[in-house]
């Protein structure tokens, strides 16, 4: 069987599961509750969430920063991570293959680095980035199997197995980072960065998870929602491959109806309302800041390249 073949097949299927959850979850609300319950919501109830998010993009933009001095490219810090801010800001919201891809080769082909290096940053990011939410995944699985049984119906013995497998993809890929393994990608050779390296990459990527994570369970907090962070944690890593497979940008009501699939004890519209405030801070201020931004950076590039 050809599974390359098979999974745009499997991926329609997945989007159409997603699709029917959505609507079930999300049919029943009253809207017009929702917006007026956000009508009232106080201007500092988001300051929290929108410090958490400057910090969290920053620790994001630090993935490309790293990729950019693992392969000695010629760009400084700084420009490095405003590049990184608008390609992460476009990558949440528009999604991997515009944000993600077009926009790192737009940027970082305008500061002079060659189109054949570009994938290298984004691979070095993308390794960067689900290290650690694997690790953290796994983590939860192997040693909170309760907090996960809420959303996967499985034992928790096979939970904990699960999350053991997780551990030791992890495990192997810092051996193959201590035995500076190598690979080929896009045509150019990728070496494995070192130990230490790698222990740089998943401390970041964990921290950055947690933080999404803790924006999201202030809001929460704010609303009385009576979830833990360690159920808030593992179910925003879930909606986020769930997002991400069903190719959603932002996860689009993805975060929501997996969250109400956790049938807490809550009024849904509250926990809505406290999610839709979650994509203010995270996805809908730092998208303004980056639009202007971004526009800006293409007239200087412009303008330096002349």
């Amino acid at each position: 069987m050809n599974f390359k073949k098979l999974m745009p097949y499997l991926t329609f299927v997945f989007v159409i599961v997603v699709g029917y959850v959505l609507f079930r979850s999300l049919s029943s609300l009253d809207w017009a509750k929702i917006k007026e319950a956000l009508q009232n919501v106080p201007f500092h109830i988001f300051l929290p969430g929108l410090s958490l998010s400057l910090i969290n993009y920053t620790i994001l933009s630090h993935y490309d920063y790293l990729g950019i001095r693992f392969f000695k490219l010629p760009l400084g810090y700084l420009r490095s991570l405003i590049s990184a801010f608008f390609c992460y800001v476009f990558n949440l919201n528009l999604g991997s293959l515009v944000g993600g891809l077009a926009f790192r080769f737009r940027i970082y082909m305008g500061w002079g680095i060659s189109k054949e290096k570009v994938p290298l940053i984004m691979l070095f990011s993308t390794i960067t980035n689900w290290t650690g939410y694997l690790f953290l995944v796994s983590l939860l699985m192997s040693f909170e199997p309760t907090v996960v049984s809420v959303l996967i119906d499985f034992s928790l013995p096979v939970i904990r197995f699960i999350g053991l497998v997780g551990i030791a993809v992890v495990a192997v890929y810092f051996v193959l980072c201590c035995k500076s393994y190598k690979m080929s990608f896009k045509g150019n050779e990728f070496k494995f960065p070192s130990c230490k390296l790698a222990a740089t990459q998943m401390l970041l990527s964990c921290t950055q998870w947690c933080i999404m994570a803790v924006i999201v369970y202030t809001f929460f907090i704010y609303f009385k929602i009576d979830i833990t962070y360690r159920q808030v944690l593992f179910t925003y890593l879930m909606a986020s491959i769930a997002g991400l497979i069903a190719h959603i940008p932002a996860g689009l009501g993805v975060i929501e109806a997996i969250f109400l699939k956790l049938r807490l004890e809550v009024n849904s519209e509250d926990l809505v309302i406290a999610l839709i405030c979650f994509r203010i801070v995270y996805y809908l201020v730092p998208l303004l800041i980056a639009l202007p931004g971004y526009l800006y950076l293409e007239f200087f590039q412009r303008k330096r390249n002349e």
